[in-house]
């Protein structure tokens, strides 16, 4: 339910539509203030009456399940640092959803939430266009925590970044 201090954004497709403002200041340092409108990722383990972080980059789940999960996103300039790369944040974030999902995937019917615990990615090459791709396997599934390995690759499938994931296994508090 949407509340005038946390509306609900919904894009009438699931594409991404930046509308950037120039900021002053030296060509180097000048940013663009974006403003992006991106439909919820298609997930069971998302509720789908709010917006999430991961839908204001344009995350799109393509496979979920505790064994195997496959994201993608859609490389525009509002996934991109100044420098026309896309932002490392972007893909440790895809990383630390995937896992979050598959990991939720599992916590959920013991009455358990998934929260992020810790995030190591490595960069190896730039995105500079098409998508960011990501493939993910859990690599410990204990009690109380869940480690996935992250693959992040390029359009043709060259490794642009690995991520170590580690998601903790909660019991769901009061609300939350």
């Amino acid at each position: 339910m949407s509340t005038p201090s946390s509306p609900v954004i919904r894009a009438r497709s699931p594409s991404c539509s930046p509308s950037a403002e120039p900021l002053p200041g030296p060509p180097l340092l000048r940013l663009a203030r974006v403003s992006v409108r991106h439909s919820p990722p298609v997930s069971s383990a998302f509720p789908t009456d709010r917006v999430h972080f991961d839908a204001l980059y344009g995350l799109q789940i393509l496979e979920e399940s505790t064994e195997h999960m496959r994201g993608w996103v859609e490389v525009t300039d509002s996934v991109k640092q100044p420098f026309g790369l896309v932002h490392g944040g972007v893909m440790a974030s895809v990383a630390e959803a995937l896992a979050s999902i598959g990991t939720g995937l599992a916590a959920v019917q013991s009455g358990n939430t998934a929260v992020g615990m810790s995030n190591s990615t490595s960069f190896i090459r730039p995105i500079l266009s098409g998508g960011v791709h990501a493939d993910a396997r859990p690599r410990h599934r204990g009690r109380s925590t869940w480690i996935w390995d992250v693959e992040i690759t390029d359009d043709a499938g060259r490794l642009c970044a690995m991520s170590r994931v580690t998601i903790a296994v909660r019991p769901v508090t009061a609300g939350g």
